[in-house]
């Protein structure tokens, strides 16, 4: 295997553009690609190493044998696709479905205790001992409850804006904080076993944008923390379970209600989290006509580049301002197309009728969503040391409440049948990745455009490919000479429908990949792959957060222990209004650097939207100090913004 630094050199020797031609609308002449895959290096990211399967391959409802209707359906969910419960809701019950609280006499104000406990004792959920089996004994969940759950003895808090707005259906908090809390953490204390009391609890689900920087959402929090660590030893509290990510949007002007409710409670909170979703539109296939406007959602892509930055943006926050990083929690992700686009577009290129053509329709979202799962999780993966929990939002079934309803993995034949249960086509995500286990190894790729990570399990070297934009890539692997190899692909048909194909080849050394197409390669040895060498990833951090760009702007990155330095990865997070160019120049201690330039960028700006993303430039450690000047600037002159500057160093391990 040739040396990664080697290659790396006579690739960046390349004229700045001479690999990225611009993009060409509906395809176009592919791009080379080198991927440089070596086994023997382990690669941890602050000392992480080992892929943690349940913290991205789980469901957001349970699925447990009662759940899955069938045994045959749950044994092959569970024990084929490897697929475990992530997330459940409902810690505290809600008067409104009926449930009502009893308030305690000598206490106004606070639920009576005793009362409580019978209560929840009857309603407590009993595993079977093969499922505690099945899912590990402790299931790992996240748990989030709906808006206005509190008893009404508690007092109503509302903040002014929905006061002023007597049209809106009004989001309240608890007035009484302490008597809120007690009662989160009592239903914790006696409405869970062990195996699924949840491991991290958001207070609520995707609280309205008027209390982000609200004072009282941050208290509520804290004395919620505080009594839950007093009476319920493990679990996590956080927040605040923001409904978007789009914290890259208006120069990272966005940035401000999540920043506000971390500073609100003084980086206290055991994590902070939100929901990240692709809303996909023009330029992504969901298209009817130029002049039409998304009936559901603007076009909006998070995953991939944009999720780098917002990912760099909150650490690079919280180091500089409070000295640590902080945990961050996934409770829902995923992608959608706009619904009446989809509808034309069934109608126009699958003719038909009937529930299969029903089907068939929802196939075209069903991409929409595995494919932003994809670039979504591949992204989580290369943070594991502050991701510590990711959840596709895809539910079992809901034939309890609505049938058809659009975020689910089976379906009751023409939404009636109980006896005779449909996959949908969002199973793909889970068959992708069926197998893929093992420790993180070094994969390098210098193209922005293809999420590439790698990882090895005894004699099984597993590369994943994810191709973000919409042009064909052909891809030139070195990698050591695998005795089998099995090649597993996801990808979009002309129809807009998904496939997944899998097929047992001859070793390769280059392969294709089309537009949005994902690969995941598994090559076999002869023998267990040896390791040889250790890097491990430290993230250093700039002086400088959410800076707004005139002429220029200058950041500075310290790095310690430079002389263990192997290489490094900087990572410059970007912001744009729509009618600035993708092109970024930076120059690192006074030299210009070649920025690759991803062809995703087309798919990354939307009409009235901004252009956001993360440069990325593979760092020679020569071309490195002790204390780095990063100089950003926009060539075309335009406004824009940098919301983390990272330089993230692969030091040697002894």
């Amino acid at each position: 295997l040739g040396s990664l630094a080697a290659l790396h050199a006579q690739e960046q020797g390349k004229p700045a553009n001479s690999a990225t031609p611009p993009p060409q609308p509906g395809g176009g002449t592919a791009q080379e690609v080198s991927i440089v895959i070596d086994p023997a290096c382990t690669r941890r990211i602050e000392g992480t190493s080992d892929l943690n399967r349940s913290t991205y391959f789980n469901l957001f409802t349970n699925i447990d044998k009662t759940s899955c209707k069938t045994p045959e359906i749950y044994d092959w969910l569970v024990k084929e696709n490897r697929i475990v419960w992530g997330s459940t809701q409902g810690v505290m019950k809600a008067e409104s479905d009926g449930y009502q609280y009893k308030e305690d006499p000598k206490r106004p104000g606070f639920v009576d205790q005793e009362s409580l406990k019978k209560r929840l004792a009857a309603m407590i959920y009993k595993p079977t001992e093969d499922y505690r089996q099945d899912m590990g004994n402790r299931i790992e969940l996240v748990s989030h409850d709906p808006t206005n759950k509190h008893p009404s003895f508690m007092g109503e808090y509302m903040i002014a804006y929905f006061k002023e707005d007597k049209k809106l259906p009004p989001h309240t908090l608890p007035n009484n904080l302490e008597a809120a809390a007690e009662l989160y953490a009592l239903s914790l204390l006696h409405g869970f076993f062990d195996f699924n009391r949840p491991e991290w609890l958001e207070l609520l689900n995707e609280p309205h944008y008027s209390y982000w920087s609200d004072p009282h959402l941050a208290k509520y929090h804290t004395v919620t923390r505080d009594a839950v660590h007093r009476m319920v030893p493990g679990v996590r509290v956080g927040g605040p379970c923001l409904a978007v990510a789009y914290y890259y949007g208006n120069q990272f002007e966005n940035f401000r209600g999540l920043r506000d409710f971390i500073d609100n409670t003084q980086c206290g909170l055991d994590f902070y989290s939100f929901h990240v979703y692709d809303f996909l539109g023009r330029k992504d296939g969901d298209i009817i006509s130029e002049t039409e406007n998304s009936d559901v959602f603007p076009g909006r892509i998070t995953s991939g580049l944009p999720l780098e930055s917002v990912l760099d943006l909150i650490q690079n926050h919280t180091v500089n301002h409070y000295g640590k990083k902080v945990d961050i929690v996934i409770s829902e992700t995923g992608g959608y197309g706009a619904q009446k686009r989809i509808e034309a577009e069934a109608k126009k290129r699958i003719p038909g009728d009937g529930f299969d053509w029903e089907m068939k329709k929802r196939s075209i979202d069903d991409f929409n969503m595995v494919s932003s799962l994809i670039g979504h999780t591949l992204t989580y993966m290369d943070h594991p040391e502050t991701v510590k929990k990711s959840v596709p939002f895809i539910l079992l079934h809901a034939m309890a409440w609505d049938p058809t309803y659009y975020s689910t993995l089976y379906v009751p034949r023409n939404f009636e049948n109980k006896n005779d249960w449909v996959a949908t086509k969002k199973i793909h995500f889970y068959q992708m990745f069926r197998d893929l286990q093992g420790r993180r190894v070094a994969a390098s790729c210098l193209d922005p455009d293809v999420q590439t990570r790698a990882f090895v399990d005894g004699n099984t070297v597993f590369v994943v490919m994810n191709n973000l934009s919409n042009q064909p890539k052909n891809v030139r692997l070195e990698m050591p000479t695998a005795s089998k190899m099995m090649v597993r692909r996801f990808g979009r048909n002309a129809d807009l429908t998904p496939y997944l194909t899998e097929e047992v080849v001859t070793p390769v050394k280059s392969l294709a990949l089309k537009p949005r197409e994902a690969v995941l390669l598994r090559a076999e040895f002869v023998k267990p792959v040896v390791q040889e060498r250790i890097l491990n990833e430290i993230s250093c951090y700039g002086d400088k957060v959410a800076t707004k760009v005139k002429d220029k702007t200058e950041i500075t990155v310290k790095i310690p222990n430079l002389d263990q330095v192997d290489h490094a990865w900087l990572r410059v997070g970007i912001s744009r209004p729509q009618e600035g160019a993708p092109e970024v120049d930076i120059v690192l201690n006074g030299k210009s650097l070649v920025v690759p330039l991803e062809q995703c960028a087309d798919r990354l700006t939307e009409k009235g939207k901004d252009y956001a993303s993360c440069k990325l430039v593979r760092l020679d450690s020569a071309a490195l100090q002790e204390v780095n000047t990063i100089t950003v600037s926009f060539p075309d002159g335009k406004p824009g913004a940098v919301g983390a500057v990272v330089i993230r160093a692969a030091y040697h391990v002894p």
